[in-house]
């Protein structure tokens, strides 16, 4: 008994093994296209977020980078006008004897001081203003590249969609894959003759016309020797259905004059 046992789950096993990819094979004939675009957008837009923050970081090393420039030659315009400001005041108007003289000196020293940082602050701005526009310029140009990318990928993954969709396997008569991977029933399909889909089954279709001296009877043709019928040659008479077959009686004398 316990061999008996043995040699019957083998077989099970054996059973199993062998139908598994049969059963594979069925479940993959209809494909999750619906699953597979949203991976395929998703990852798009992933990248297209990728892409900006990319941009935002290379526009703020940029901006650092620029501005950082802009200071430098500020600050190096305000240190060079105090040393002058400062050699003038100490170098200069402090040898100067007379009162007078000396504070005239002293005032033109901070004069041409106001003006000379005045002009650093007026090119610090003028500086700080292209800045700007080269900054958008450079987000406009980059970011613009993103959409493009993201654009091209997006139409890319309905594309493969729209191709997974014309592809699908067929599941069987009277069904059809959906865009989701499930199976549904199609009624449009034709089965055969003298049948017809309702609710994704094949049934007997008894009002079908399967053709000249036929009829549909219990989903299958068979002959109808009731039906009138017209064998298609003028030079005949009495035309009738005889053993599914339309068929004609020469006439005694010719109704047609190319009839001979």
């Amino acid at each position: 008994m316990k061999f008996k046992k043995i040699i019957r789950l083998f077989i099970i096993g054996v059973i199993l093994m062998l139908s598994t990819p049969f059963f594979a094979f069925s479940a993959s004939l209809c494909e999750n296209c619906d699953q597979e675009k949203y991976s395929c957008e998703q990852e798009a837009l992933d990248n297209y977020i990728e892409c900006l923050d990319h941009v935002a970081e290379e526009s703020q090393e940029l901006y650092n980078s620029l501005f950082e420039t802009a200071k430098e030659q500020l600050d190096a315009a305000e240190e060079a006008a105090t040393e002058s400001r400062d050699y003038y005041v100490n170098d200069i108007c402090s040898q100067i004897d007379n009162i007078i003289g000396r504070n005239s000196c002293i005032a033109g020293a901070y004069a041409a001081y106001s003006v000379a940082t005045a002009a650093a602050y007026t090119a610090y701005g003028l500086a700080v203003t292209a800045i700007t526009a080269e900054i958008t310029a450079f987000e406009y140009a980059q970011f613009a590249g993103c959409v493009l990318v993201r654009d091209i990928e997006l139409a890319s993954c309905l594309s493969s969609y729209n191709q997974c969709v014309a592809n699908q396997g067929d599941p069987g008569i009277c069904k059809k894959c959906a865009s989701n991977g499930t199976e549904i029933p199609d009624d449009s399909e034709d089965p055969g003759i003298c049948k017809k889909c309702k609710n994704g089954k094949v049934k007997n279709d008894n009002s079908e016309n399967p053709g000249t001296c036929k009829k549909c009877q219990g989903g299958s043709p068979v002959n109808d020797d009731t039906e009138p019928c017209d064998d298609g040659d003028v030079c005949t008479e009495n035309d009738r259905c005889e053993g599914g077959a339309c068929i004609g009686d020469d006439p005694l004398s010719p109704v047609n004059p190319n009839c001979q």
